[in-house]
């Protein structure tokens, strides 16, 4: 994202804001569902047996490379209790904190 075509790849023609087309790319793209499903990092995260809380602080250190705060583990387990269980909701994590504006404006 961001990088000038090919012919010229003049530093002074980057552009750092995010295009509809890629903000569309990155919320609805199956590539990226792919990756956090099937990838092997992601699939050890999502679907191991240590607790809710341990795979969200995994999570949160592998994608923004940050420990979650106490207010997003609440969230985190308030919308685990009311959705599929443990496993669907560090897999959404992961989709949401991809992402978030932190996720694309830092990383």
């Amino acid at each position: 994202f961001g990088r000038p075509s090919r012919d010229t790849g003049l530093e002074s023609e980057r552009n750092n804001r995010l295009t509809a087309g890629q903000r569309l790319y990155l919320l609805n793209s199956t590539h990226i569902q792919r990756k956090i499903e099937q990838g092997p990092k992601m699939r050890a995260l999502t679907q191991g047996k240590s607790s809710l809380t341990e795979k969200a602080t995994q999570i949160y250190l592998t994608i923004l490379s940050r420990f979650p705060t106490d207010e997003e583990l609440k969230r985190i387990q308030a919308y685990a209790s009311s959705s599929a269980g443990s496993s669907r909701a560090a897999t959404d994590l992961a989709w949401a904190l991809i992402n978030s504006p932190e996720f694309l404006y830092r990383h």
